[in-house]
């Protein structure tokens, strides 16, 4: 994420968030809009494609899945209910749950991470570049994803070897799911939980696929993820599990949606 400065679209009261600025002047009539973020293996700072930005509603032509919807609470954020985190280890390659289909026996690879006394409050954060879970959930996820991958998986630099990194799982949030959701079909929608256990099979499940958490530093050929485990008041859902995503924050019916997305502007542009 290459900052060049800061452009509000939060939630707060003050009324100065683009959004707010741009519905109070009449110039969209709904308050809502939607970020579609690229994920890039390389960047340059002479300039990224990032994605794009739809104000005042959402552009489907944008989307590669249809859009599920979380609940969403409005106060220092746009705040969902975090009900979970899971590793699937899918043994593929893939940029997010679009691909399950091919995989017939998908939920015999997911191991729910056990976090008792999980702090279930999130944020969906544009503004932050990584993913924070609750420190509850550290222990427990690290040593379930080590004993997939065969490596420690740290916020610090380390090694992995070929075949480990075709064994990196993709991490699965599943957030409460929004009244949207009840039209759709739980066990056919992509980003649907489903039967993928005894919780509410409406509810939305988040990709995070290896290579928007797997941070790769080519001069030393080493690896850091951008997981942490630090917050012990929220959760952060940050950029890069909304990558690949169309996410659409639809204040006026208090819900965050997603859709799978490339997010290429132009590729949309020329179909």
């Amino acid at each position: 994420q290459l900052e060049a400065g800061i452009m509000g679209m939060g939630s707060g009261g003050n009324d100065e968030a683009m959004w707010q600025q741009m519905y109070k002047s009449g110039k969209i009539d709904k308050q809502m809009f939607s970020l579609c973020y690229v994920k890039h293996n390389a960047f340059s700072r002479e300039g990224t494609v990032a994605g794009a930005m739809t104000m005042g509603g959402f552009d489907d032509k944008l989307w590669k899945t249809p859009v599920v919807y979380a609940g969403m609470k409005r106060r220092s954020g746009y705040e969902v209910t975090l009900k979970g985190v899971y590793l699937w280890n899918s043994g593929l390659t893939v940029d997010g749950l679009r691909d399950v289909a091919a995989v017939s026996d998908w939920k015999q690879n997911v191991q729910k991470i056990d976090t008792p006394g999980f702090n279930s409050h999130a944020i969906v954060d544009s503004g932050t570049t990584s993913t924070y879970l609750d420190p509850t959930a550290k222990e427990p996820f690290e040593k379930a994803w080590n004993d997939i991958v065969g490596a420690k998986h740290s916020n610090e630099l380390f090694e992995m070897t070929d075949d480990m990194l075709k064994k990196v799982p993709t991490v699965l949030v599943r957030l409460g799911g929004s009244d949207h959701n009840k039209e759709l079909d739980a066990e056919t929608t992509p980003g649907l939980a489903g039967s993928l256990d005894d919780g509410d099979e409406h509810d939305v499940l988040i990709a995070i696929p290896p290579l928007r958490y797997l941070a790769y530093f080519p001069e030393v050929k080493k690896y850091k993820s951008r997981i942490f485990f630090k917050h012990n008041s929220i959760n952060l859902i940050g950029a890069n599990a909304m990558a690949g995503h169309d996410v659409i924050f639809d204040i006026d019916n208090d819900r965050v949606g997603f859709a799978e997305s490339d997010c290429s502007y132009d590729e949309m542009v020329a179909r």
